[in-house]
């Protein structure tokens, strides 16, 4: 039996199955428009997260730097004296 499909008011290209009440899309276009967004989204929030643990990395060598020029102030420091 083929599911009766209602158009939902005011929305191009959905339709709803009268007997599960679910919303269809029947407009490909604007479903691939939509998991290209999508897909765009997760890769920018990917490109973030590499960003940010770059950034990161950068942040954890910049303090193992300071430390090893602190160290090496100190053993200078402590052969003049």
């Amino acid at each position: 039996m083929k599911p009766k499909l209602l158009p939902v008011e005011n929305v191009d290209g959905l339709f709803r199955d009268t007997s599960s009440g679910a919303i269809v899309n029947l407009n490909d276009a604007a479903y691939n428009e939509h998991k290209k967004k999508r897909l765009l989204a997760d890769m920018k929030k990917v490109k973030l997260l590499t960003q940010e643990q770059e950034i990161n990395n950068l942040k954890n060598d910049v303090k193992d730097l300071k430390s090893l020029v602190k160290q090496l102030l100190e053993k200078l420091d402590n052969g003049n004296t």
